[in-house]
């Protein structure tokens, strides 16, 4: 993981959260709210609960089945499952608890850093890792998306939701040709009051600068992977693993920048 206090273009962060999973071990659950399982069995996390649903696009989150730390890495395992008493897709949204704070209570302004590898492309699903407001007001008060892919595509996006959007597609949009699974990535969210920078594997490939556009609200970090569009299209899929060797926030010296 990079310096605990480090310096990016002409800012100085502090970090305020870290985790490389090498000294936690929390197996693979037999059910969603198994209490032997992630999310119970590590002080640093929690996770969208089941029952709640996917939206816009379904499935159930299960963190108890989807999410393990083991080998120093966090793995996440979308797919299929039996969930009270009938087959579903299963989906999952860990939180980080920074601070040793509710994990939806965030922080204003940060640096934000994921290093996650996709072993082979598989489908129906959908990534979209974000910073989400904790007022919970949307659009209105924003959303940071990055990284942003269906699982078998060979792209990955960031995408900013403005400040005062009045609809989803509101936003600042950045698309690479990149594709999301077979190598190992490093993803960067660099928010400030004055720009809003994305960075993947140390190159920007977005940058946000009107701060009347920037959200400025409070917001808290969420992995979340749901069911992509496709999953209404009456297909199958056999589901996959994203492993996430680590997850490192950091809070701004001075907000000027």
């Amino acid at each position: 993981m990079p310096r605990a206090n480090i310096t990016t273009r002409g800012q100085t962060w502090h970090r305020a959260f870290a985790d490389s999973f090498e000294h936690a071990n929390s197996p693979f659950g037999k059910s969603c709210g198994d209490r032997n399982a992630f999310p119970r069995t590590t002080p640093k996390w929690d996770a969208y609960p089941y029952p709640w649903h996917g939206n816009p696009n379904g499935g159930s989150y299960c963190p108890g089945l989807t999410t393990a730390i083991r080998n120093g890495r966090m793995d996440v395992r979308l797919g299929r499952a039996q969930v009270g008493g009938s087959s579903t897709y299963v989906i999952d949204a860990p939180l980080p608890r920074v601070g040793g704070h509710s994990p939806f209570k965030g922080q204003l302004y940060g640096r934000y850093a994921i290093e996650f590898y996709e072993p082979r492309p598989f489908p129906m699903f959908h990534v979209s890792w974000l910073l989400w407001p904790d007022s919970n007001v949307w659009p209105r008060d924003g959303e940071i998306d990055f990284p942003e892919a269906d699982t078998d595509a060979s792209r990955i996006g960031a995408f900013m939701h403005r400040q005062g959007g009045t609809s989803g597609a509101d936003q600042d949009a950045y698309i690479v040709h990149t594709p999301f699974y077979g190598a190992w990535h490093t993803a960067v969210i660099e928010w400030l009051p004055t720009r809003c920078t994305f960075v993947l594997d140390g190159k920007v490939i977005g940058n946000s600068t009107d701060p009347a556009t920037i959200p400025h609200t409070p917001m808290h970090l969420v992995l979340q992977s749901g069911l992509s569009s496709d999953a209404s299209s009456g297909t199958s899929s056999p589901g996959g693993d994203i492993y996430i060797d680590w997850v490192e926030i950091w809070k701004p010296s001075k907000t000027g920048r």
